[in-house]
């Protein structure tokens, strides 16, 4: 898996599509928990910045879980329609193409996002305003 995600992350003369016998032999569960970890970030991280932002402002605050399903089916659809899309046009340009090689060429594309999802949390939280004394 780590061969997978380098080749994401680092431009090589061998990357991802370059080498047939990883796109051959790619592992179908690596889209999936990919997919399933930006949810949980994008998830976890939206919770607590409303928390400390409501925290700030003091009021009350109440979890959403409707933005947890709207998370994951935004994700979840947006990994599955894209790949397959681009299977329909490819077939109907007649290009050789597998869908399967293309939902996991695209779902290992996504790991990118996970430390661009981290690190803007981290700015997120280091800019929430503070409240001022008296107003």
């Amino acid at each position: 898996m780590i061969t997978y995600l380098t080749c994401f992350l680092y431009k090589s003369s061998d990357s991802f599509i370059d080498r047939n016998d990883l796109l051959l032999n790619s592992s179908r569960y690596g889209p999936f928990w990919i997919c399933t970890t930006l949810i949980f970030i994008a998830a976890s991280m939206g919770t607590v910045v409303t928390y400390v932002a409501h925290k700030l402002k003091n009021k009350e605050w109440n979890y959403d879980i409707s933005l947890m399903t709207w998370s994951a089916g935004l994700f979840y659809g947006y990994v599955i329609l894209v790949p397959v899309s681009l299977y329909f046009i490819l077939k109907y340009f007649s290009a050789p193409s597998g869908l399967v090689q293309l939902l996991c060429l695209y779902g290992y594309s996504l790991f990118v996002f996970i430390p661009a999802m981290v690190s803007s949390f981290g700015i997120s939280v280091y800019h929430c305003p503070t409240p001022v004394p008296g107003k």
